[in-house]
């Protein structure tokens, strides 16, 4: 029974990773905007995210994909039997972000964030993205370093060539039996043959609660 959860900051190629690896292992994929947020970029009341997200975790064979409210990660990667953790530099979600915007604007983005049919507000989003930058990140860095400690697979995707790899290799062999690592990764001192790239610094958790994160 497979419970992945794929994490990062807005704008990182978190959706488009996920729909494929659903796909090829046959997972459900839950984009946990879609529970954070209602139209009109509005938050779901906290008590029915919180209810529906419990539901999901508690269940088997599931793909999760996003960040969701703050409280919500912890109990979600300690559920999870995989972690992928998609770690760009800034400036890349940012410029990815912007695309997705203008594609939006356009009407030629085909997979809306959420579901939902109106663009977010453009400050907003880059605010949340340095937001979460600066005061999440570190957060979920130290919660994939415990759950690789505890022998969990943590996966680390840098920039974008790390996840084209990664989905390729993923597609290729749907999940199962793919190499040790990943080209130009080292393993993990701590955990070696489970991690497939670098570890991240472990540093404490924000104060923040939620933020605008509409898909990736």
């Amino acid at each position: 029974m497979s419970r992945i959860v794929v994490i990062g900051n807005a704008g990182g190629g978190k959706s488009t990773l996920s729909r494929k690896l659903a796909t090829a292992r046959g997972l459900r994929h839950i984009e946990i905007d879609r529970l954070l947020w209602q139209e009109g970029w509005t938050l779901t009341p906290p008590d029915v995210y919180t209810r529906q997200h419990e539901a999901v975790i508690a269940s088997d064979d599931w793909l999760f994909d996003g960040l969701g409210q703050q409280s919500s990660i912890p109990p979600r990667i300690a559920r999870a039997t995989e972690v992928i953790l998609i770690d760009l530099p800034l400036w890349m979600h940012f410029w990815l972000a912007a695309e997705r915007q203008m594609a939006w604007a356009a009407g030629t983005l085909d997979q809306p964030p959420a579901g939902i049919s109106d663009m977010p507000p453009t400050k907003a989003l880059f605010q949340s993205i340095w937001d979460v930058d600066r005061n999440w990140m570190v957060g979920v860095r130290r919660l994939c370093d415990e759950a690789e400690s505890l022998g969990k697979t943590v996966v680390r995707l840098r920039d974008l060539s790390d996840i084209d790899r990664f989905a390729q290799r993923d597609l290729r062999f749907g999940g199962r039996e793919r190499p040790a690592r990943m080209p130009a990764q080292r393993q993990s001192q701590t955990n070696p043959g489970k991690t497939r790239a670098i570890a991240g610094p472990a540093m404490a958790a924000s104060p923040v609660s939620h933020r605008m994160d509409p898909g990736s």
